[in-house]
């Protein structure tokens, strides 16, 4: 608590502190402080906190706010304390803060906060802080220009448009990879065990359950009795189970001619799809080849930068993570390391870019090219840009759209300056959120 002197004109505030504040060190992040108040310090938080008790407190016989502050103090005196206590442990941590130079990662953990018999005050306060990165070596970094098939890309691209587009034909007999309708009943020593009717089965050699072989070459209407062991985990494993099928129908799926994908594409000719699917295979190769890279630039420097990092965001990172990817990673020791490792490298990178967006002044990003994204992507989305800003506001998402802008114009200045085989597009991606 500062001071204040009441002069004829003025109130002066005299910065004299009365507490004193130490930081030890517990390791890594983790800083432990401790605050100690002297009598008049807590003499003026109390009184202030009363101040502030009394505006709310009615007590019987007077108007809300309007008792005398020596009853206030009397039947308040708890609620007085405790938020005295909150006063003294916040500013005591805030002046820390300010004498250390630190800058808290999350809100600080008041571990205790005591009233001594002798008038004083302390409180302990534990803190994870910030670490201090001077990013180094970002500039002129040697690249490798990934080498990508577009090709073989394109390809891909073709293989699985057509795959989009494929027909249905019917059929006279099963035959493998033909998809079969049909009605079907096991018995087990003359005990039915399963049965189910108008069912679709893709028809495969050696496939679990094994109709497979023993439908092919049936018709449409027939009806066919055949032996099957008794399935595996269960009571009739190991014992003749009769399986009859009868074929209700039978499909067969088939790709389309060059002709047909374009009619159901709706492209003008097969020409130009095929145009349009390897400028699209084009497109796909340099923004990958944009990911392969950033991701070497980012192996790079989070070797260069050795620092601690906070462990509660890698905790938080491997929830995400592990929610991506659908598993526990408890269960499985490897899944575990893997992504703990990539958890500590996202965690490791976001420090070492804000270390470098920090240090180069021509990064900053600003309001005219944050403007100009959602613009873009307004028009894109056949939108307003303030029904867009609007939306991505009421989603939380401004701030995703800020860091994206950020994100790029980091990795562009870094590009830009890098040794590379043949040169990388500064933008690939679309600015989409």
């Amino acid at each position: 608590m500062a001071e204040e002197i009441v002069t004829e004109n003025l109130v002066e505030k005299k910065e004299e502190w009365h507490h004193v504040a130490t930081m030890e060190d517990l390791g890594g992040l983790k800083r432990k402080i401790k605050v100690v108040y002297d009598t008049i310090g807590v003499k003026m938080a109390l009184e202030k906190s009363c101040d502030l008790v009394g505006k709310n407190v009615q007590i019987k016989g007077f108007r809300k706010g309007k008792a005398p502050k020596t009853l206030i103090q009397t039947y308040c005196q708890e609620k007085i304390s405790e938020i005295a206590a909150s006063m003294l442990a916040q500013e005591g941590f805030l002046h820390a803060s300010y004498e250390q130079k630190i800058v808290a990662l999350s809100e600080p953990k008041f571990e205790s906060k005591d009233f001594k018999i002798d008038g004083t005050f302390e409180c302990d306060i534990l803190v994870e802080i910030r670490p201090e990165i001077k990013p180094f070596g970002y500039a002129g970094l040697n690249l490798k220009k990934p080498d990508l098939d577009i090709e073989q890309m394109f390809e891909r691209l073709l293989e699985e448009t057509k795959a989009q587009h494929v027909s249905e034909v019917c059929c006279e007999e099963v035959q493998n990879n033909r998809t079969a309708v049909v009605d079907f009943v096991a018995h087990v020593d003359g005990n039915e065990i399963s049965s189910g009717k108008d069912h679709s089965f893709l028809i495969q050699s050696g496939q679990n359950p094994p109709f497979g072989e023993n439908l092919f070459g049936m018709k449409i209407g027939e009806t066919k009795l055949f032996a099957l062991p008794g399935p595996e985990g269960t009571e009739y494993a190991g014992k003749n189970t009769m399986v009859g099928v009868t074929i209700k129908g039978v499909t067969e799926k088939t790709l389309p001619n060059n002709e047909e994908l374009a009619e159901r594409t709706q492209a003008p000719s097969y020409n130009d799809l095929i145009n349009v699917l390897r400028q699209k295979a084009e497109i796909n190769a340099m923004q990958k080849e944009r990911q392969i890279i950033e991701e070497e630039i980012v192996d790079k420097l989070t070797e260069m930068h050795q620092f601690d990092v906070p462990q509660d965001w890698v905790e938080g990172e491997e929830k995400y993570f592990a929610g991506q990817l659908g598993v526990d990673v408890n269960t499985n020791e490897e899944i575990k390391k893997y992504v703990h490792s990539m958890a500590e490298r996202n965690v490791r990178r976001s420090f070492i870019l804000d270390a470098i967006y920090e240090a180069e002044p021509n990064l900053k990003v600003t309001k005219e090219e944050f403007d100009t994204v959602i613009a873009e992507e307004a028009e894109k989305q056949k939108i307003s840009r303030l029904v867009l800003q609007a939306d991505l506001k009421k989603k939380g998402m401004l701030d995703n759209v800020f860091a994206l802008i950020k994100h790029q114009k980091i990795m562009n200045f870094i590009i830009g300056q890098a040794n590379i085989i043949d040169d990388v597009p500064q933008i690939i991606s679309e600015n989409s959120f």
